[in-house]
């Protein structure tokens, strides 16, 4: 898959209206923002990842939490792991 199959797909996801797209650090890497999480998801050559950031600290701290959510080669597999950690991760900040 390549970059832009990947914006692709997940412009095509019901909820995608709730997430705000954003450019990523690298040429080959793109945001998405939802009211609480950052999802920084970069897909080079054969290998699409996936980081997760907090957007505000939790209560009582200063920083933000941030996670790995599943990467490997660029298929549509990994993408369906992303895309299902992204959900949990967005569940269990409900």
């Amino acid at each position: 898959m390549t970059l832009d199959e990947v914006k692709a797909a997940f412009r095509q996801l019901p909820y995608a209206r709730l997430v705000e797209f954003r450019e990523g650090n690298s040429p080959d890497s793109f945001r998405l923002l939802t009211a609480t999480h950052s999802y920084h998801i970069t897909c080079r050559d054969d290998y699409l990842g996936c980081i997760a950031s907090s957007r505000k600290p939790r209560e009582g701290e200063t920083w933000t939490r941030g996670n790995d959510l599943p990467d490997g080669p660029a298929d549509e597999n990994t993408l369906a792991e992303i895309v299902q950690a992204m959900l949990g991760y967005e569940l269990s900040a409900a």
